[in-house]
């Protein structure tokens, strides 16, 4: 790219946020110098492979979320998504007040002096901006008549005003604008504005005012035929801006897509409200100028949740002009037009409405239904297709009419826990009630139903990450205890990567005795039975840590990953997975600090040992090994030394090189910084 071009990028993008201002990073390496504080670093966006932001890279890796998949955004619009290999394989949301050029000012020989021609006005210290970054591939979208790869971008914005775009990329870009959507067969529809060519730059710049609650759709696409690559679009405006790709969406339904249908009927005993929209008309079509000084539009609630995050199409079948409006988190009759995602008229055929839009698991929709006339009734349906199946819950309480709702869903599979409350298990703070910490973690993103099973009266909570029993609110998600009868029932979205605790307690105190936890959802769930912390001396700080424990005959066996597998009297068994004979223990490392660990064995057996991050599975004990060792620590015991973060989940796994082999073992971790151990029970998830 041209020097005055790179020039113009750096300065197109001095401000973030409100006083806060950054400097972008153009053919640096990843964690380059850019900037005369050496705590700073360029962090390439997640899409591009030599543009990024300058930004601080001391914060905390756990502090840092995933970008959300498939499409690379930030669920938190002040985050910008970037590569940080350091702290995640994967893209990483990164807050925008950690580029501020306060801390970390600009080289005095990174920034050439600007063109003398430029004329591009830049961003006062009031705007805030907003980044969005993907590519252009060889599987990316063409026009019907045109030979050009595009890609589709919704636009959603918070506060109405001007808002400015321009692109970042080696690209010669170029973009057009539309209202609601975007169809390539007919570019005049719905069309708003096409973007300026900046012939210094290569890029596009396109200025629009935008509306809160109307949803927009970015069309970028380049200036010369058939090319690719990466790229990433700054706005700055008033506000920020939520961007969503609608990459290789069809306004047909895909084949793949899951179909779900909603039936019901608009009567009488509907509610009745002042529709946001143009115009009105009576039941006589007679016009009427002043649609908000009628409440005469029946209409029906309907909340929607999705399982799993993607491009989700709404469409209405009905004898009548239909009225659609989506709703996220609240709809308010009397103020129609707050929290308003999307609304359409006549998308669909046949004078019925179609919404697509991006829908994110976890999230509470509410779709509207309502008539383009006045005082219309009449039964009708909603079809839902999308990557996963819809669940509708009807809202309105007031009907008369029964309704219904016919989804197609995935097999729902069941995974059972059970264990007991004794009088040895631990009790809260002050309280004679017992409790289990239970570790749980999931395959497959999606809504899962816990209940319990049992005689006693039982209480459930689930916890995001670690369970404090001297702070039972702090990492609380949600509690239950009278769902069904005396047990509970809790039904939650769970997200891959994430760990949960289920804290199994009574609500009666002194109660023991047995109970089982029955998970339902689209993926098989994970059970780890958390044990009080088992007994850990903690050495002097310049040697670190110590765990004592035993493999006995009562100890959970499976099938060691790696090597050559060794039955007892040492006879060679060449296909480890068919021996199933090796007693291993599973621990949690609760690290404090993140630093180099020094991990070995003490014991008079051959040991093997095994790192895993995240979750280990003894089904399948390949996936996620983060390291491994048999006898690096001499006298056949393992020695593992690697850097372990604090925050993050790590499991080692004891276990023998021979197979059968029981008795007595230590673990001694060499750290400045001292660790706790938990043994960790894995229960049969069958």
């Amino acid at each position: 790219m041209k020097l005055t071009t790179i020039s113009f990028l750096v300065l197109f993008v001095i401000s973030l946020t409100g006083n806060v201002h950054s400097q972008t990073c153009h053919g640096t390496i990843q964690y380059g110098h850019c900037s005369s504080n050496n705590g700073c670093g360029c962090l390439h966006f997640s899409y591009a492979d030599d543009v990024g932001i300058c930004a601080v890279l001391g914060l905390n890796c756990t502090r840092l979320s995933p970008c959300q998949w498939p499409y690379d955004t930030c669920e938190r619009a002040d985050h910008v998504c970037v590569r940080h290999p350091q702290c995640n394989s994967s893209p990483l949301c990164y807050p925008l007040q950690m580029v501020d050029q306060q801390l970390c000012p600009t080289l005095s020989t990174s920034m050439p002096p600007p063109p003398p021609t430029t004329t591009t006005t830049l961003p006062t210290s009031n705007y805030i901006t907003s980044y969005y970054s993907n590519v252009l591939t060889n599987y990316s979208q063409t026009f019907p008549y045109i030979s050009k790869y595009y890609h589709t971008i919704q636009i959603l914005v918070n506060t109405s005003g001007y808002y400015n775009f321009t692109s970042l990329s080696h690209l010669s870009t170029f973009a057009y604008l539309y209202r609601n959507y975007f169809n390539p067969n007919n570019a005049s529809l719905n069309f708003l504005a096409q973007a300026d060519f900046n012939y210094q730059t290569n890029q596009f710049e396109l200025k629009a005012f935008l509306q809160t609650g109307i949803s927009y759709i970015l069309i970028f696409t380049t200036n010369t035929g058939i090319t690719t690559g990466s790229f990433t679009i700054v706005a700055y405006g008033s506000d920020y801006i939520h961007f969503f790709s609608m990459n290789r969406w069809n306004y047909t339904t895909p084949q793949n897509s899951v179909i779900a249908n909603y039936s019901s009927a608009l009567t009488v005993n509907s509610g009745k409200f002042s529709r946001v929209g143009n115009y009105g008309f009576t039941s006589d079509y007679n016009f009427s100028s002043n649609y908000s000084s009628t409440s005469n539009y029946y209409y029906e609630t309907i909340e929607i949740n999705v399982y799993i995050s993607g491009y989700y199409r709404l469409t209405s079948l009905s004898d009548f002009d239909s009225y659609g409006y989506l709703y996220k988190w609240s709809f308010d009759p009397l103020n129609p037009s707050r929290n308003l995602l999307a609304q359409d008229d006549d998308g669909g055929n046949n004078r019925q409405f179609a919404i697509s839009m991006f829908l994110e698991g976890g999230v509470s929709y509410i779709l509207v239904f309502t008539t383009y006339s006045e005082g219309q009734l009449g039964s009708y349906k909603v079809i839902a297709s999308g990557p996963s199946y819809v669940r509708f819950i009807r809202m309105n309480t007031n009907y008369s009419t029964i309704t219904t709702s016919t989804v197609i869903k995935p097999d729902i599979i069941i995974t059972t826990y059970s264990n007991a409350l004794t009088q040895n298990s631990t009790t809260y703070p002050g309280t004679y009630k017992y409790y289990q910490e239970i570790q749980i973690s999931v395959l497959t993103s999606g809504y899962y139903n816990l209940s319990s099973l049992s005689n006693i009266d039982s209480v459930g909570c689930l916890y995001r990450n670690p369970f404090i029993p001297s702070n039972l609110t702090l990492n609380q998600l949600v509690c239950n205890d009278d769902y069904n009868g005396s047990q509970f029932q809790i039904t939650k979205f769970l997200q891959v990567g994430v760990l949960y605790t289920l804290v199994f307690t009574t609500f009666h105190e002194n109660s023991t005795g047995f109970f089982s936890v029955v998970a339902s959802g689209p993926n098989y769930i994970q059970f780890v039975s958390l044990y009080p912390l088992q007994t850990t001396t903690m050495i002097p700080t310049n040697m670190g840590s110590m765990y004592s424990s035993a493999l006995t005959r009562d100890s959970a066996k499976y099938s060691r990953f790696r090597g050559n597998v060794f039955t007892a009297d040492y006879s060679v068994t060449s296909n480890y997975g068919s021996s199933s004979n090796f007693y291993y223990e599973a621990i949690r490392l609760n690290i404090t600090k993140t630093g180099t660990h020094t991990i070995m064995s003490q014991s008079s057996i051959d040991t093997y040992g095994f790192i895993y991050q995240t979750y280990f599975d003894p089904i399948h004990p390949s996936i996620n090994i983060l390291a491994e060792d048999d006898e690096s620590g001499g006298n056949n015991q393992f020695k593992i030394t690697k850097t372990l973060r604090a925050g993050y989940s790590y499991i080692l796994v004891v276990t023998t090189w021979v197979g059968g082999v029981t008795g007595p073992f230590s673990i001694v971790v060499n750290t400045q910084n001292p660790i706790g151990f938990n043994r960790l029970d894995y229960t049969d998830t069958g």
